[in-house]
């Protein structure tokens, strides 16, 4: 069976005409952005209601996360900081932190539980930290 997301990796991969390079990628279908690192199946562990880590499929390695609800995230980070275009290259990592910081990521839990998802988020910090969403992708979640 295929997934939600295992579709939009599919398409990445088709508008990429065959050939796979990461990068991030919005699906308006999904209001998600998608980043993959590399061409492979993955397990996706949802950690809250906006992120949802991409574990290799047999190694306990990040090969991707995504964020669902991106343009609502987008339009708030855009209000709250009006150097943010959607002509410019935005960090992952920044949209990552503002749904973290804001209360943004649903339900943040007390004790253990709000340590996990804390942990979560720092992981994909680390691994999105070099990665940003070219300008098309925001004009797409922007529309």
């Amino acid at each position: 069976m295929t997934t939600v997301l295992q579709s939009a990796s599919r398409k990445t991969l088709e508008l990429a005409g065959g050939e796979f390079f990461p990068v991030a990628r919005y699906h308006p279908e999904m209001d998600i952005i998608q980043y993959l690192s590399e061409d492979c199946s993955y397990r996706a562990e949802r950690v809250d209601g906006i992120l949802t880590i991409l574990w290799h499929p047999y190694e306990q390695r990040l090969v991707g996360i995504s964020l669902k609800g991106f343009r609502f995230l987008f339009q708030r980070m855009k209000e709250r900081s009006p150097q943010i275009t959607d002509d410019m290259f935005l960090p992952l990592v920044a949209a990552l932190q503002f749904a973290l910081e804001n209360g943004m990521a649903q339900g943040i839990m007390e004790g253990a539980e709000a340590a996990k998802r804390r942990d979560h988020y720092e992981t994909a910090e680390r691994f999105a930290a070099t990665v940003a969403v070219p300008p098309k992708e925001l004009k797409r979640a922007a529309a």
